[in-house]
């Protein structure tokens, strides 16, 4: 049986007038996609119906309890919608079972024959309603002024909470931890045939996967056209902090270098009124990411610039008040799945202020970014430079080179076969102020054990009981980590 691309609702045909006569005992779900209907007269006919369809069992049928049970089974297996069935025959078994099996049951003392007319006639109507709904919905998205605004239109025809452009690097469903696992990911690709992994996407109920997955092809262009304008214009506007990145003299990269030259001579005019401070976002592969992170960022501050250096990104952001700083990170700090996902290290400046200190700024948010750990909490994901958590200051050592220093200096504990533990519960250790009890608990270990690993790091040369070796040795191990 042919499936039809536009299906309609049971919902829609059970308010049909024509169909008033239709009680339900079980609905499954109202929003059930319907594409057919089915009269059949004998239970074997319900093992070939397609998907999605109404089956009308003949009124010879249904004069056995043991047939409705066996249909409905087999409209389970078929996947079926709903089973129509004469007034009268079902028991309260039956339609336990219809719940159990997710099969909306409906009962009627009309002729079947003249149901399936009816129902076929009200089923073509609603489908009628539906492309009519699809196309005003699409007629809107056409006329969103931008890519958010246009996707704000797909989750209000939706009601849902979640749509956008989904990468393989930033998939939808790695932002959206809502707990919600009846919902189905439905994707449109936007660039068929080509390299580019972006799909317009959407988490629906799965009830809703029909019609979302139509509305999504057809909005599939609009989005293609928003996404390619979003992309020209952020490169256009990139080019205001890029000149504002090279009035500093700043050359950010992968070191610790200071700031070169000097801008106080510098005759060009300061276009940041008041307060400002800078973020600055450094990943491992730019290339891959960088689409995800221009939307991540758009999500955020959709009307400020981002420019792009060799490692990551840098902007500056005016605040309003000082009090908005905080506001920015956290919306920012919203974002910690994908954040994850992507691997992203974000760090923000103090608040500062003109020309003057912005070579300031921007070296603040590079070294706080250099400080992220994007696989933990929010405040260490996206550091801000005056309230770093100071033990992510042992991320500034460059790894290979903790590596090399920890050779040196403590050969044993580098080439013991246990160095990961003892190198975690040494961590754990000082970062709980050499409290055995709140280190074992935050590993997950009984204190016995701690202690065990504790004195064979002693043995190993790592000297716990000398506070002027235990600074250094605790940035030395958090760099190798």
């Amino acid at each position: 049986m042919e499936r039809s691309s536009s299906p309609a609702e049971l919902g829609d045909l059970l308010r049909a007038r024509t169909l008033d006569h239709l009680r339900p005992l079980h609905v499954a779900s109202s929003r059930s996609a319907v594409r057919d209907v089915a009269l059949v007269t004998d239970i074997e006919e319900v093992s070939t119906v397609g998907p999605d369809t109404v089956v009308l069992l003949s009124e010879s049928m249904t004069r056995g309890g043991w047939i409705l049970s066996a249909a409905l089974r087999y409209a389970w297996e078929r996947r079926a919608c709903a089973l129509i069935v004469s007034e009268h025959s079902a028991t309260e078994a039956v339609v336990e079972l219809a719940r159990r099996l997710g099969i909306s049951l409906l009962m009627t003392d009309r002729e079947a024959k003249r149901v399936t007319i009816d129902l076929a006639i009200e089923l073509g109507v609603a489908r009628a309603g539906t492309l009519a709904r699809l196309r005003a919905a699409t007629e809107r998205v056409a006329a969103a002024s931008g890519l958010p605004s246009a996707l704000e239109e797909l989750r209000s025809e939706l009601g849902i909470a979640h749509a956008g452009i989904d990468t393989a690097a930033a998939p939808l469903s790695a932002a959206t931890d809502d707990g919600d696992r009846s919902a189905v990911l439905v994707s449109v690709e936007l660039f068929p045939g080509k390299a580019a992994t972006e799909r317009l996407s959407a988490l629906v109920p799965a009830d809703r996967a029909d019609y979302a997955e139509q509305l999504l092809v057809a909005a599939a262009p609009t989005a293609r056209g928003l996404l390619l304008q979003a992309r020209l214009e952020a490169a256009r506007r990139s080019l205001p902090p890029i000149a504002l990145t090279a009035l500093t003299g700043f050359d950010p990269r992968d070191t610790l270098d200071e700031p070169a030259g000097s801008i106080d001579s510098d005759p060009l005019v300061w276009p940041i009124e008041g307060d400002y401070l800078v973020l600055c976002l450094i990943t491992a592969d730019r290339d891959r990411v960088g689409a995800a992170v221009h939307q991540l960022w758009n999500s955020v501050f959709p009307d400020l610039p981002l420019a792009g250096f060799a490692n990551g990104w840098l902007a500056f952001v005016p605040l309003p008040e000082p009090a908005s700083a905080a506001e920015l990170l956290e919306g920012l700090r919203r974002r910690l799945p994908i954040v994850r996902t992507l691997e992203l290290r974000i760090g923000a400046s103090s608040a500062h202020r003109g020309r003057g200190q912005s070579s300031i700024g921007i070296r603040e948010a590079w070294m706080a970014a250099r400080m992220a750990d994007p696989r933990g909490s929010e405040r260490t994901a996206v550091v801000d430079y005056g309230d770093t958590p100071w033990r992510l200051v042992g991320r500034l050592l460059p790894k290979d080179l903790a590596e090399a220093l920890l050779s040196g200096s403590h050969p044993r504990l580098a080439m013991d076969p246990a160095r990961a533990e003892l190198t975690d519960s040494i961590l754990a250790y000082l970062d709980h102020g050499g409290s055995t009890t709140a280190a074992a608990r935050a590993l997950g270990v009984h204190r016995n054990t701690l202690q065990a690993r504790l004195r064979r790091a002693e043995e190993l040369g790592i000297r716990l009981g000398e506070p002027d070796a235990t600074l250094p040795l605790h940035l030395l191990l958090a760099a190798t980590r």
